[in-house]
């Protein structure tokens, strides 16, 4: 198989709230693939079916799965990604143009955009596991990496599914029909096979050892084994109550005038200077200086210089920086916010890093994500999000060439053009800020706010386009979109005849009025490619 990165989020939810999702819902869960399951069906897995789907006894061994494709991604064809998901199961998998007899286990795939992709697998009981997947361009791989998602859907629902679908048992010798004869191959049906490539094979033969329970939020707040002071009050370490208590202890309240050390709070802490726990942080965490935490906290920390720590449950406060050495969840509200694994909730402040990922907003002058559901700010660098170049044009005489970047639900815009005129060429800059809404997996509107510098030819006058523009667009291929639609354009100049540059005209504004200010106001249409 091709060396394809799937980027996974898995998401267990009710029928009644599947359809619950929001344009900026915070996504899903990351979905982590079960080792151990993995490395003990490693060798059925990897076998091939004894029994083709297209055989002449047309008969498969149990109930099945029925796929259900509800707008299939660009590129991906039906019949080859069934063959696929039936080669990785080891069981039959049959098309339906509905959602699935009730009482059946179905597999639901549905294209969310030109390269993301969620499937929903439907367990015959009722339960519900759904997982988002970042898709190769290349269609083959796009069906290999499907294929495999569908597999650890369908295996990490339960472990005995296989044996439910009825997986096809390896047979010794060759199978014949009723007549005696080998019974028909897919070559020989002309169905579409999956070949299994070697990196493949040997992918799901390797073994790998059951993931490490994840430490969580609340497991320091518990006092069960371990020493706890009501009090503690201290000049410094071993300078107060510490010197008969020890500092191996969790406090309840605890009052520091310079360094406060302990296993941590369980309660409330305040240092004049900093606050030092060497195990977690449980309520509240306040100081002049830095909390400084090896382990995980839970609450609320604030400090003037920074809260450092492991994960986060809570809040983080301050004038300079958060740093959560894995997982935040909650508010990181300071200068510089960053966590190294996984941000779920808001990052607030100059500069947001969220490296695994961000699941809710991040608002800031530079945000950085691997991905993000939204992020609002001059700069957004989002790895694993959405980049484009356009190209459009306005009727106001406008030709613009541009990066829009960003996350699922937000970009922004960076672009330079020109504008002829009689006494010769104005250049033109757009700097913007947009929403985006698939409405399916060809179908996106864009809302954006784009501001448009302009210098006149001879440098001595300078004006500022602001628009407004809704856009509709359509996906022609994987990296081929046209959009257009309406916009409401405004000019500010320090020019006083400035007028209207659009086809329709416009209301003049400020006639007469020396300075920069408002001169028109004019509807027009914006037209444009989208590419990668």
């Amino acid at each position: 198989m091709a060396p394809v990165v799937v980027r996974a989020m898995e998401e267990t939810r009710t029928d009644s709230g599947r359809r619950g999702r929001q344009v900026f819902a915070v996504a899903g869960l990351v979905g982590v693939l079960s080792g151990a399951l993995l490395g003990g069906a490693g060798a059925a897995l990897a076998a091939q079916p004894a029994e083709g789907h297209a055989g002449t006894s047309g008969q498969a061994v149990g109930r099945g799965l029925v796929l259900v494709l509800e707008g299939r991604p660009l590129g991906v064809e039906a019949e080859s990604l069934r063959a696929a998901i039936e080669h990785e199961l080891g069981a039959t998998v049959t098309l339906a143009s509905g959602a699935g007899r009730a009482g059946t286990d179905a597999l639901v795939l549905r294209g969310e955009a030109e390269s993301r992709a969620v499937m929903t697998f439907r367990a015959a009981d009722g339960r519900i596991v759904e997982r988002a997947v970042e898709l190769p361009k290349h269609a083959k791989q796009a069906v290999e990496v499907l294929a495999l998602l569908a597999g650890n859907l369908v295996r990490d629902e339960a472990a005995e599914l296989s044996a439910l679908l009825g997986r096809h048992a390896p047979s010794t010798s060759a199978p014949t029909g009723a007549d005696g004869a080998p019974p028909a191959t897919a070559e020989a049906s002309g169905a579409p096979t999956y070949e299994p490539s070697a990196k493949e094979v040997r992918s799901k033969a390797a073994t790998t050892e059951a993931p490490v329970p994840a430490r969580t939020a609340s497991s320091f707040c518990g006092t069960a084994g371990t020493v706890v002071s009501p009090f503690g009050f201290d000049l410094a370490p071993h300078v107060g109550t510490s010197s008969f208590t020890g500092v191996e202890v969790k406090r309840h309240v605890a009052l520091n005038a310079t360094l406060g050390l302990s296993k941590g709070p369980v309660g409330f802490e305040l240092s004049l200077g900093a606050s030092f726990a060497r195990e977690g942080a449980c309520g509240v965490q306040l100081a002049g200086g830095a909390n400084l935490v090896t382990g995980t906290v839970a609450g609320w920390q604030t400090a003037i210089v920074g809260n450092l720590s492991h994960d986060v449950a809570g809040v983080q406060v301050t004038g300079g920086l958060n740093f959560a050495r894995g997982n935040a969840r909650g508010l990181q509200l300071g200068a510089v916010n960053v966590a190294t694994g996984e941000a779920q909730g808001v990052q607030f402040g100059g500069v947001n890093v969220a490296a695994g990922g961000m699941e809710g907003v991040q608002v800031g002058l530079v945000n950085v994500a691997r991905r993000s559901t939204l992020s609002l700010g001059l700069l957004s660098i989002v790895p694993d999000g959405r980049l484009h170049l356009d190209l459009w044009a306005t009727d106001a005489g406008i030709f613009m060439a541009g990066l829009k970047h960003g996350g699922n639900g937000f970009h922004n815009i960076y672009g330079v053009g020109l504008r002829p005129e009689r006494e010769g060429v104005r250049g033109v800059a757009a700097f913007g800020l947009g929403g985006h809404i698939q409405a399916s997996p060809r179908l996106f509107v864009d809302v954006d706010m784009i501001g448009y510098p302009m210098l006149h030819s001879s440098g001595a006058q300078f004006s500022l386009m602001l628009q407004l523009r809704a856009v509709l667009g359509v996906q022609l291929t994987r990296g081929l979109a046209l959009f257009g639609g309406p916009e409401l354009n405004q000019i500010f100049s320090d020019d006083v005849d400035a007028s209207s540059l659009g086809l329709l005209g416009g209301a003049r504004l400020h006639e007469g009025v020396a300075g920069f200010a408002l001169r028109s106001l004019w509807p027009g249409l914006t037209l444009g490619v989208q590419g990668l």
